[in-house]
């Protein structure tokens, strides 16, 4: 990846060309879910905003880029979001400017941002040369002439699983290149995308999907189009893991 992109630690992306941090699947609200299956931890809203805060301090953010799943609960959003979310927007919006592509999770958040929030729905939107969307339907045609996607809804992870069977897995950011005649095939178009990137869950709590399970399929149709095979894996603290091809390879010789 160029040098203007950088894969923090705190499971977001900074781009420094156009000052923008990326951030993926916050799923605020996620606790209300575990309350009604039995478990009851504290709401995490306001721990997010304070780490995001300190994040968009840090680089001197002039732009964040939430790519959907802002929020939890579908259809109805649970009394704890009506009233974090609205509260969590205008905290940020208030230290930099805010876009939202809207998730499949995020239908009528609309009802729960102030005005001037940049909100574009799940296709995304296109910014120089950088592509953002969500990643449940399908890109919006102009992000065809970036050279980046930018990809949130897989919560890639890997799986780890030893010789008695115990398995752990961690959050991971997935880069690869472009199957780019499929691209043409479904637009009708040339694509110029050289890369995707798939970025990890910000929620720390939220579950995730190992992308090296054999039977893995991707969740979102773009996702599809990428050479997941040789799609580099990184760990969220920066680790190198090789090509996913091979990850996949080694859990079958550990079973």
């Amino acid at each position: 990846m160029e040098g203007n992109i950088i894969f923090s630690p705190h499971r977001c992306a900074i781009i420094r060309k156009i000052k923008s941090i990326v951030i993926a699947d916050l799923h605020l609200g996620f606790e209300y879910e575990l309350f009604q299956s039995g478990i009851s931890i504290p709401s995490q809203t306001e721990k997010i905003l304070e780490k995001i805060i300190k994040l968009v301090e840090a680089w001197k953010t002039e732009k964040l880029i939430l790519l959907g799943d802002i929020k939890h609960n579908i259809p109805i959003p649970s009394g704890q979001e009506k009233v974090e979310i609205p509260k969590f927007i205008e905290k940020l919006s208030k230290k930099t400017s805010i876009v939202i592509v809207k998730g499949n999770h995020d239908g009528d958040i609309e009802k729960y941002i102030q005005k001037g929030v940049e909100v574009y729905n799940s296709s995304g939107f296109r910014l120089g040369k950088y592509g953002f969307a969500h990643g449940n339907a399908w890109i919006n045609k102009d992000i065809l002439e970036c050279d980046y996607l930018f990809l949130a809804h897989e919560h890639p992870c890997v799986e780890f699983k030893d010789k008695l069977g115990y398995k752990i897995s961690e959050p991971c950011w997935i880069i690869g290149k472009v199957l780019k005649n499929k691209f043409e095939e479904k637009f009708q178009r040339k694509c110029k995308i050289k890369k995707i990137v798939i970025l990890p869950t910000f929620n720390p709590i939220m579950g995730g999907i190992g992308f090296n399970k054999e039977d893995f399929k991707p969740l979102g149709p773009n996702a599809q189009f990428i050479d997941l095979k040789n799609a580099e894996i990184y760990l969220i603290d920066g680790t190198y893991l090789g090509k996913l091809k091979y990850l996949i390879r080694e859990e079958k010789k550990i079973l």
